[in-house]
């Protein structure tokens, strides 16, 4: 004969104001989740499980539903800052071009500069507080780096390249400016 394993559950509203025993486990039946408890925090902790959401149009501000933590955005419109509730920890998935745009304190990216989407480019995202959004990581499509700092790999590359040129060069002064044997030059009064 089968054993069954049956746990209390209650809905997202119910758990919210629910403090269960010390590691004790119940079900959300509104999001179909496992809940842990400690024995004093209220609601528990949600298990994460991974959720397609609706597809969100671009829009400023985009709009981020709970529930779900896997998003793909559609449209053109480039935005600026988001609305989503505090703590929430999602992906957008890019469907087109679009301009994600710096603004610290409500849209911080990656240094702190503007990002021009691309079909297939993946960014991970986290609300730390209403509106506030961090983007912790992005990655391309195409494989390429958010912004690389042209200016600086050139001066490095070339710096590099001098100094391999250079190594194997005698460092010692070399005192003999002419054909004809070290020069010394007298100051001439007045002049």
């Amino acid at each position: 004969m089968a054993k069954l394993l049956q746990l209390r559950g209650g809905t997202t509203s119910q758990h919210s104001s629910f403090t269960g025993a010390v590691r004790e486990v119940t079900v959300d039946t509104d999001k179909d989740v496992l809940v842990v408890h400690d024995g004093s925090t209220a609601g528990g902790f949600p298990a994460h499980r991974d959720l397609k959401g609706s597809d969100i149009a671009s829009a400023d501000p985009l709009v981020i539903t709970a529930g779900s933590n896997y998003y793909i955005v559609t449209g053109t419109t480039g935005f600026n800052d988001m609305t989503v509730a505090a703590n929430h920890h999602f992906f957008l998935e890019f469907a087109g071009a679009l301009v994600m745009t710096h603004v610290g304190g409500a849209l911080d990216l990656p240094s702190g500069a503007a990002i021009t989407t691309a079909a297939g480019d993946v960014g991970e995202f986290f609300a730390t507080a209403a509106n506030v959004v961090t983007c912790v990581s992005y990655t391309k499509a195409s494989g390429k780096p958010v912004k690389t700092d042209f200016a600086n790999a050139d001066i490095s590359a070339s710096a590099a390249i001098d100094q391999s040129k250079l190594a194997g060069l005698d460092a010692t002064p070399d005192t003999d400016h002419t054909a004809n044997g070290p020069q010394t030059s007298t100051l001439l009064a007045g002049y």
